[in-house]
């Protein structure tokens, strides 16, 4: 009997990638029907105020100056080696860091949006927006910190039901505030999902976390840390690229029927972002005990193989489903299909090279992080900016533009990872771009080839289950 207990938790232990993979699919979905539905009682000109207003709070998660970064990079290595007094230490640090800074800027800022409000410098919809999105910080900070330690610490099941539950229970209220106030009902579905999994969390990573500051640690945090936020800093400057060229050549309407791309690209990059995140703190364990960087490198390229072909998949889902979803739900959008079905290829070439980027970080080699990432960043304004300074301003040429800039920076990455860890490119092509191109394209042809989208559904569905083993068996999966 013990015996096949043991034999079940280790199942359950290996399918860790799968069970977090299916609560982001859960989530995905559900903050996906929440924004279409959204939709249909907020405009477009009113959604970009929206949009615009998140980039305050986006830009202000920085101002932890890194320690959060050193701490999801820190906190599985010392668990794999057995550090536990320091553990408690980090983690009583980067808590009480990050809620000082983040509790003091919302107080300043939220005084010079008060005296800016009363001087007539913007509309009140960009005032309680602002003042909104600064509560959103410190909400979701606070939510993503527990759901990581949880993570951290082997939980990888428990932050999968809280992933779910908490999507569930935002998209719920969230809905009903958006039809009873139209856009400031946008910020209700946030807020109550942040919350709840504050609340799920407390009792498991929260409590007991003690407002204390070791000063040692606080600085080996903030110097290793803080290239680590620079580097996370610049993507978030790449995920805002597009938004700003729309704001700088077109309009904020234009950015709301954008956010159809937007919703595409937030909802399906959950899917690359949760399975390498689980990897990563494997891998990251790993490297822990063994100090292998050979082991590493082939160990990430393993998982790379299945990130790439559970993105492949999802994003062909994404491809066929999105614009009947829009045309039914919020024809008032469909305009930004055809930017959203772009940016869906993009994510599938983006996802298949995403765990090859933690490397850099696992070893901490902060340089190459931020090099490549200001690489990415360069990219997406040249071509963002070149394809509708020549072909014309709509939003088309920037999904265009985004979706190329990822290519090029996932073929820099190989490059990368190639020289400076002496791996065969036809290796790391095999696990990463190999699925991409045998899973995503050949169905988007099938897409335009056959008029019955019922029909191209199951023949596409039919496909993919065939390419996907072939695809295991090829890049050589073992457990």
């Amino acid at each position: 009997m013990g015996k096949i207990r043991k034999t079940i938790t280790e199942k359950l232990r290996n399918a860790d990638f799968v069970i977090v993979s299916a609560a982001a699919v859960i989530s995905a979905a559900l903050n996906f029907c929440f924004t279409v539905l959204a939709r249909r009682y907020v405009p477009p000109l009113e959604y970009g105020i929206y949009s615009t207003c998140l980039l305050l709070q986006t830009y202000l998660s920085y101002a932890q100056l890194g320690v959060l970064n050193a701490y999801n990079r820190d906190y599985p290595q010392l668990a794999g080696a057995g550090q536990e007094e320091k553990l408690g230490d980090l983690k009583n640090t980067a808590f009480t860091f990050f809620m000082g800074i983040y509790v003091l800027l919302t107080i300043i800022i939220g005084v010079v949006l008060e005296a800016a409000y009363l001087s007539g410098s913007f509309k009140k919809e960009y005032y309680i927006g602002y003042m909104l999105s600064m509560l959103l910080l410190i909400v979701n900070t606070l939510s993503d910190f527990g759901m990581n330690t949880m993570r951290m610490e082997g939980g990888y099941h428990y932050t999968a039901l809280v992933t779910v539950i908490r999507t569930m229970l935002g998209a719920a209220v969230g809905l009903i505030a958006v039809r009873v106030s139209g856009y400031y009902g946008l910020y209700v579905m946030p807020a109550i999902s942040g919350l709840a999994a504050v609340l799920l969390y407390y009792g498991k990573t929260l409590k007991g976390i003690r407002l204390q500051i070791n000063k040692s640690i606080l600085a080996e945090c903030l110097r290793t840390g803080f290239p680590l936020m620079v580097n996370s800093f610049v993507w978030t400057a790449v995920a805002s690229i597009d938004k700003f060229v729309i704001l700088g050549f077109m309009d904020t309407k234009a950015l709301g029927i954008y956010s159809v791309a937007q919703l595409g690209f937030t909802a399906m990059v959950l899917i690359p972002q949760s399975v390498s995140q689980v990897f990563y703190i494997k891998i990251s364990r790993d490297y822990g005990r063994t100090g292998d960087e050979g082991l590493l490198v082939r160990a990430c390229s393993r998982y790379t193989c299945i990130n790439s072909i559970c993105t492949s998949i999802i994003c062909v889902a994404g491809y066929y489903v999105l614009p009947v979803f829009v045309k039914i739900v919020m024809p008032g959008y469909m305009s930004g299909i055809e930017a959203a079905q772009i940016m869906l290829i993009g994510i599938a070439i983006y996802g298949s090279t995403m765990l090859y980027g933690n490397i850099f970080s696992i070893l901490k080699r902060n340089k190459d992080l931020l090099w490549t990432s200001i690489a990415l960043c360069l990219f997406n304004i040249i071509f963002s900016v070149g394809l509708v300074s020549i072909f014309g301003r709509n939003i088309e040429n920037v999904a265009i533009g985004t979706a190329t800039s990822y290519a090029a920076f996932s073929l820099l990455l190989v490059n990368k990872i190639s020289n400076g860890f002496e791996e065969r490119k036809i290796v790391l092509l095999k696990s990463s771009w190999m699925p991409v191109f045998v899973s995503v394209f050949p169905t988007i042809v099938l897409y335009y080839l056959i008029p019955n989208i019922y029909v191209g559904i199951i023949l596409s569905v039919i496909y993919l289950s065939g390419i996907s083993l072939l695809m295991i068996k090829v890049c050589k999966i073992e457990k």
